[in-house]
């Protein structure tokens, strides 16, 4: 008896890329920065995620290129790309094709560029360090991950 591979409806990908971009963002005064771009703050919407305490929640927004980004009072920024195949996949086409997401260069260039966009516009809110001389060298990348997420 053969099993027929199962196949992904409307599956689709979302790259996470997390920046340390200085020692704190003042969040008040990056959400009146971003303020004509729409930038707000949000609680967890999910059930599950009620019970996470956030006293100062993200600075929430929409960048172009359907890059959404998240600014944390600790000096993080989360970038967050979400990329949805052409047509339904396999589980295995659908791996495949996450993997090819996570090491393009154009995705991460789109990603690096977003950010680069986005610090021009906050870089008063960003508070550097005393012994900080410079901007944390472009705000170098502190983590990337790959989250398959299925809608």
């Amino acid at each position: 008896m053969s099993a027929e591979a199962p196949i992904l409806v409307g599956a689709s990908v979302v790259l996470y890329r997390l920046f340390d971009v200085g020692y704190e963002i003042d969040l008040i005064e990056a959400a009146a920065l971003l303020a004509p771009a729409g930038a707000g703050r949000s609680r967890p919407r999910r059930g599950d995620a009620a019970a996470i305490v956030m006293p100062r929640p993200p600075v929430r927004l929409e960048l172009e290129g359907g890059v959404t980004a998240s600014l944390y009072d600790f000096g993080v920024v989360s970038l967050r790309l979400l990329c949805s195949p052409a047509r339904d996949l396999s589980w295995g086409e659908f791996v495949a094709q996450a993997a090819r997401h996570q090491a393009a260069p154009e995705l991460r260039a789109r990603l690096d560029q977003a950010l680069s966009e986005l610090l021009q516009r906050i870089r008063r809110a960003a508070v550097q360090r005393a012994e900080d001389s410079h901007p944390r060298r472009a705000a170098r990348s502190a983590a990337a991950s790959l989250q398959l997420h299925h809608g």
